[in-house]
């Protein structure tokens, strides 16, 4: 008899135990579950307060994905950093520039953007594309006009706009910047580590150039080579960073630079070498502009040009082009590939890496596009000894 007792007490309470467990509420997950690395996307609609590299609070989507930038110098690094989330372009794409954008992303609309000494911007039209988010992207000297310029932007266009400065000795800094207001850390961190290597290894590779070795430089610009940038403007800086002296002493432009010089001018500078931004789309479509200033140096009748050691030496180069011009024009990514070229071009026995590989590194992180060795070799044709 005690025995059954027993036997239905423990079975009652078997019972409540059961009951208890089947209504009892589920525990929280442990944050740290699977190592606590869940990356977390925010919702839509959800914004956030970030300071852009003008000092600006703005509010911005957390997780933007409709992204339109208004300047060249800025269009290909949301390019490179994920193209899905761009818009458009800010203006139209050239031969060369379409060969290495994807096609679903070349015929992305043209919306115009405000740049250089010209503003070629349509409110309605870019409150039509809707952008979520709207980069103004210029120099890395920000300016109160910069700051200015934005804050009544975004207020026009009721969408907010973030001021974003870079050149090519700070380019890291801007991927570092965007990673964080894009939401895409992971890409922007390639990107940024890529451009870091690439500044520090011209930086050491520069200063180890001695004094009595370095390069005297005349960088053509314009139809005929009678314009320049001295050493200060965005538009030289690749050759002041590998060790180059610009020889031309003037002073600073603004906006596009592009300062009208003499012949008596470059006869009296006398460069070492000339290196020319070509008006072509460069040798890559096998179609080079027969006025150009390179083959009018490389013919009989060289004008002025030919009283030039730099000339009568045939030392004289054009800035390869693809997708763009890899000096300036617009002063953007290309400047990291263009100062690797640069110093090789100029100091092969100081910069010893591999430029090919380097160039082919650089076209799939930042174009996402896989270079041939025939596509080098054509692009660089003009451009190496």
């Amino acid at each position: 008899m005690k025995t059954n007792v027993l036997k239905l007490i423990a079975l009652t309470l078997a019972a409540i135990l059961l009951l208890s467990a089947c209504g009892a509420p589920t525990p929280p997950a442990d944050p740290n579950e699977n190592g606590g690395n869940e990356v977390v996307t925010p919702n839509e609609g959800e914004t956030r307060v970030i300071t852009d590299m003008a000092g600006r609070e703005v509010e911005i989507p957390a997780n933007p994905q409709r992204v339109y930038s208004t300047s060249p110098i800025g269009t290909y690094f949301p390019y490179a950093i994920n193209p899905d989330k761009m818009i458009g372009w800010s203006s139209e794409l050239r031969t060369t520039e379409r060969h290495f954008i994807d096609e679903k992303y070349a015929e992305l609309p043209v919306l115009g953007g405000t740049f250089g000494n010209n503003s070629k911007m349509n409110p309605e039209v870019i409150i039509n594309a809707n952008p979520d988010l709207i980069i103004s992207q210029g120099p890395d000297k920000i300016t109160e006009m910069n700051i200015d310029n934005a804050n009544k932007m975004q207020e026009q266009l009721g969408i907010p706009v973030i001021v974003v400065g870079s050149s090519a000795r700070t380019i890291d800094k801007a991927f570092d910047f965007l990673g964080d207001a894009l939401n895409e850390k992971e890409q922007c961190g390639k990107l940024s580590a890529f451009a870091k290597d690439v500044l520090e290894t011209v930086s050491a590779s520069a200063a180890k150039i001695p004094e009595d070795k370095k390069v005297r430089i005349y960088y053509a610009e314009g139809e005929e080579g009678l314009n320049t940038d001295p050493q200060k403007s965005p538009h030289a800086i690749i050759f002041d960073m590998v060790g180059c002296v610009n020889v031309a002493e003037l002073e600073e432009a603004g906006g596009t630079g592009n300062i009208s010089v003499s012949p008596e001018q470059i006869l009296s500078w006398d460069p070492d070498m000339i290196i020319m931004n070509p008006r072509t789309q460069g040798p890559l479509f096998d179609a080079p502009d027969v006025d150009s200033l390179y083959n009018k140096l490389k013919s009989d009748d060289k004008g002025f040009w030919g009283y030039l050691d730099a000339v009568k030496e045939g030392n004289f180069y054009e800035v390869p082009i693809g997708p763009f011009n890899w000096a300036d024009r617009p002063p953007s990514v290309n400047q990291v590939l263009g100062v690797l070229w640069c110093g090789k071009l100029v100091y092969p026995d100081y910069y010893t890496y591999d430029l090919r590989e380097k160039a082919k590194e650089f076209f799939e992180l930042f174009y996402h596009y896989t270079l041939s060795d025939e596509e080098f070799d054509k692009m660089l044709s003009h451009s190496l000894k």
